[in-house]
């Protein structure tokens, strides 16, 4: 206002009322590249989001995946939500272009025009008072002074298109947070990401472990366990038993905390092989062979207390399919499963993206009810069970623990469900006993003692 009024006064009406036309048509131009803008910044905070997403469920669930043998199905997914934010972050660069080169333009012509003003006022309307070199210096200086005020403009619309963009992921934020049980849409993929798992078939890799082929029993003979803090400290003497075999389907480790017991599920799957060693006076006699780790009929699955669980944008499907493909699913056995383990919630609409965060929205007991239905769908040849059922009621618990090991089934997949999966559980309940041959109780001082289901 003061610039046009001191326009008006050194000189006429023109100067300030042409000033308007550029400055009306490049703000016109930053309004709709604002637009394209803001559209792509949003797309980049989104992709950066579920990249943030990913990367946290892997750091969340590290042991979980190399339990599964799912490190592809999982390098595949990041390897997507990068190539989401890199896309994302092209687009929101080039769509940035057309503001920055408009707000330059403005910004580096407002001496050109100061200049063309003041000459368009004497050379068209024959305006006298512009042939005043006082007079056009001093319109040329105010002119300059207003566009470069204005040109400011310019610049701030990039800046509200940022805030604009990081505004719509707030409110959206706000929106899932008010009602978080409410199913919505989401840009998350999970489609292509998980696919089918070319498994592992190179075993648990160690000097005293063999490389054996599915369908084949887990056998531990005459080893030790060692505190994996490089102590060397023992922690289970000399213990030795059979899954899955002629002469044992099924053991339950049991013990105090702290004892070992977990220790020695993950050095069984290879994640702490140093842990093991032969048992005193067995050095040639030792040895622990069994199927490869993975998700599929002749393997050996792991169920760990805390289960995997896929991040928001998961379908049920994904969860009991992880880590292949929902492809494969079949939804009416699936569905049979989930509603024999009381997960009706999660029936309706299974192929359905869940915006949601699952460990926030299902309890311990549903969580683990998910894994077991993921054990159930995949039917491994072993189940190894580290307190897979320590959140379940009793009644929950021996459902579960009943449809594992084929004691009861669904009429319509009888077929499916006919043959038991052998159990090698780690477990604090009594309750759990009578699904299991053999127990295993181990000391603190790394004793085992052997109780066969017929002596308990």
């Amino acid at each position: 206002a003061y610039f046009t009024y001191t326009l008006v006064a050194a000189s006429s009406w023109f100067p300030p009322v042409a000033t308007l036309v550029p400055f009306a048509a490049v703000m016109l131009l930053a309004f709709f590249a604002s637009i394209l803008a803001k559209r792509e910044l949003a797309g980049l905070a989104a992709a950066n989001s579920q990249y943030q997403i990913q990367h946290n469920h892997v750091a969340e669930n590290s042991e979980s995946i190399a339990f599964y043998r799912s490190e592809v199905t999982e390098r595949d997914t990041l390897r997507g939500t990068m190539r989401s934010v890199c896309d994302a972050s092209n687009r929101s660069a080039l769509a940035s272009i057309p503001l920055n080169v408009v707000t330059m333009l403005f910004y580096w012509g407002t001496t050109l025009v100061s200049v063309i003003i003041p000459g368009i006022g004497w050379m068209w309307l024959h305006d006298d008072t512009f042939t005043d070199y006082v007079i056009l210096n001093n319109v040329n200086s105010l002119l300059s002074q207003l566009f470069y005020t204005l040109s400011m403009l310019p610049v701030l619309a990039f800046e509200c298109a940022e805030l604009s963009a990081l505004t719509s992921r707030v409110a959206r934020l706000v929106l899932i947070l008010s009602d978080i049980t409410a199913p919505r849409s989401s840009t998350y993929d999970m489609g292509s990401a998980y696919r089918r798992l070319a498994i592992d078939e190179q075993g648990i890799s160690h000097l005293a472990i063999a490389i054996e082929q599915p369908g084949i029993g887990l056998v531990v003979q005459n080893l030790s366990l060692l505190h994996p803090d490089g102590s060397r400290r023992v922690l289970i003497r000399n213990i030795s038993f059979e899954v899955g075999t002629v002469s044992s389907h099924s053991v339950l480790l049991m013990g105090k905390s702290g004892c070992g017991k977990s220790t020695l599920l993950r050095a069984i799957g290879g994640l702490l092989p140093e842990t093991l060693a032969p048992a005193e006076g067995c050095d040639g006699c030792a040895r622990v062979s069994g199927p490869p780790a993975g998700c599929a009929p002749g393997h050996m699955m792991f169920l760990p207390q805390r289960p995997l669980l896929l991040p928001i944008g998961a379908t049920v499907f994904d969860q009991v399919c992880y880590p292949l493909s929902p492809e494969v699913a079949d939804m009416p056995f699936v569905t049979a499963l989930l509603q024999t383990l009381e997960l009706n919630m999660l029936v309706v609409n299974v192929d359905a993206q869940r915006d949601w965060e699952w460990r926030s929205v299902l309890s311990s007991g549903e969580q683990q009810r998910v894994a077991i239905c993921r054990a159930l769908f995949h039917r491994p040849h072993i189940l190894v069970m580290d307190e897979s059922t320590s959140a379940l009621d009793e009644e929950s618990e021996h459902i579960a623990m009943s449809l594992l090991t084929g004691r009861i089934g669904i009429d319509e997949f009888a077929d499916r469900l006919r043959s038991p999966i052998h159990l090698l559980s780690v477990a604090h309940r009594s309750t759990v006993k009578p699904f299991h041959t053999t127990t295993l109780h181990i000391s603190r001082d790394g004793d085992v003692m052997q109780i066969d289901a017929r002596e308990d």
